[in-house]
């Protein structure tokens, strides 16, 4: 890490949390392995409520308490100052310091449950009552639809289970007809002449299969739609 960086980021978030220790503690004399987990969770309790971009440096400590608003900080914002504090008694530990090794555990734990973007979302199935409401609504059997695929595409995911994306790439070609007169989709990145096509993305190499086109699909005339493309 550079200076810049350190005086930048570790060094704000160390003073102020050596402020508020302080402050709280209403002890001028504490020294860092005298801290207690309690400090600390009243710190994070008080530092999320900090509005975003407020001036921290020249306030005191009720100042910032009372100059609270709706207008929270993000989560990784609170996140990278916890991480700072970390660091900082990490150090303190190199040093030769005893401290409390609960405190760790609470930073961590806080900076380990943040919610932001970079973290994969499990996506929650939807139960045969709410699939019923929704293609059996007027909006979907009667709708208007600016393109084709509006109808198809989730029909098409709900009786294959192939991923949006590959089942938005699919072309003719990638509908075929088996020797034994079944009709199936070739699920597949490759073109119509078997050559690898770089407009069209699959998960991994065993995502390349052939899923049989469903009655469902069949009896809505969908061998006749891909006709007309």
């Amino acid at each position: 890490m550079t200076l810049a960086s350190y005086e930048s980021s570790i060094l704000p978030a160390v003073n102020l949390f050596n402020r508020f220790i302080m402050d709280y503690s209403e002890r001028k004399d504490l020294r860092v392995n005298d801290l207690k987990a309690d400090f600390v969770r009243r710190y994070q309790k008080f530092y999320s409520n900090i509005p975003k971009g407020l001036e921290t440096k020249n306030k005191t400590i009720p100042q910032l308490t009372d100059n609270l608003v709706d207008k929270k900080k993000s989560p990784k914002t609170i996140s990278d100052n916890y991480s700072a504090i970390s660091s900082y008694l990490k150090w303190g530990v190199q040093k030769g310091y005893s401290i409390n090794g609960n405190l760790f555990q609470i930073l961590t734990s806080s900076m380990g449950s943040r919610s932001d973007k970079k973290k994969q979302k499990i996506p929650v199935p939807l139960v045969d009552k709410e699939l019923a409401k929704f293609f059996n609504s007027s909006d979907y059997s009667n709708g208007s639809f600016k393109t084709s695929a509006m109808y198809w595409v989730p029909l098409i995911a709900l009786v294959t289970g192939a991923r949006m994306g590959e089942i938005v790439q699919l072309e003719r070609h990638n509908i075929q007809r088996s020797r034994n007169g079944i009709w199936y989709f070739d699920i597949t990145d490759e073109d119509a002449h078997l050559s690898v096509d770089p407009e069209k993305k699959i998960k991994t190499a065993g995502s390349k299969r052939q899923v049989p086109i469903h009655n469902i699909l069949l009896k809505l005339r969908f061998l006749e739609y891909v006709e007309t493309r």
